[in-house]
């Protein structure tokens, strides 16, 4: 892979810059940004004593040099509100692709993009036992939901899935059936924080949600199989 192949991202503007890093060496994150390590190997951090960024894993850098990662998405918020984000282009309703989605949820999604194929081992980042590589295509998009907003329980999803919190304070919910009363479990979402795949190796998720404490911006990220 060639180094240091960069490009701006579909959902990528005015109110959040969003990049894809393919083949990183020694990249350089200028100013702050919330840096989520998309490939399938760690992302090697400079610095000392040094460390890496698992994969599925993000965190928040500075001034700081990626040494080298495969699949790098860097995502720099504005500082002001994000609410914007709802009327530019691309950006919908989820209703408007998803008709059974209730229209008085505001809960709005931006353009997808692909980053590419990796190949992996899903086993490990599930936490199960190794077992075969295969090839993944990953997408991500952005959504937005202002505070107080429950995005809806489900536990469909024919992919491998995590969010990373991009703006503002949030919580993935975790539920016994599909109702609030039985929650069981808040995974608490701030900037730089993605959380670990809720499911398993068949893509048997809990039942689950983000829930917006105040306005926030967060990234999906979708591991699709390839077909053989």
């Amino acid at each position: 892979m060639a180094a240091d192949l960069v490009r701006a991202l579909a959902f990528s503007g005015p109110l959040v810059a969003a990049a894809h890093v393919a083949g990183a060496r020694a990249h350089r994150i200028a100013g702050e940004a919330v840096v989520l390590n998309a490939g399938p190997t760690p992302a090697a951090l400079a610095g000392r004593p040094r460390k890496s960024l698992p994969p599925l894993a993000s965190t928040v850098l500075r001034d700081a040099v990626v040494e080298q990662a495969d699949h790098l998405v860097v995502l720099r918020p504005t500082e002001g509100p994000l609410a914007g984000l709802t009327g530019e282009p691309g950006w919908h309703h989820l209703a408007e692709s998803l008709p059974s989605y209730p229209r008085d949820t505001p809960l709005w999604r931006s353009p997808q993009d692909t980053l590419g194929t990796v190949r992996l081992d899903p086993g490990p980042l599930l936490r199960e036992a190794a077992g075969a590589e295969r090839e993944f295509a990953v997408r991500v998009n952005l959504w937005f939901a202002p505070a107080g907003t429950d995005c809806g329980i489900h536990h469909e999803h024919p992919f491998v899935e995590v969010h990373t919190q991009i703006h503002g304070l949030g919580r993935m919910q975790k539920f016994h059936r599909p109702t609030r009363e039985s929650r069981y479990e808040d995974v608490p979402m701030a900037p730089g924080n993605t959380h670990e795949p809720f499911c398993d190796r068949a893509l048997e998720y809990p039942w689950h949600q983000y829930r917006a404490d105040t306005d926030c911006v967060w990234l999906a990220v979708e591991y699709h199989e390839e077909s053989e």
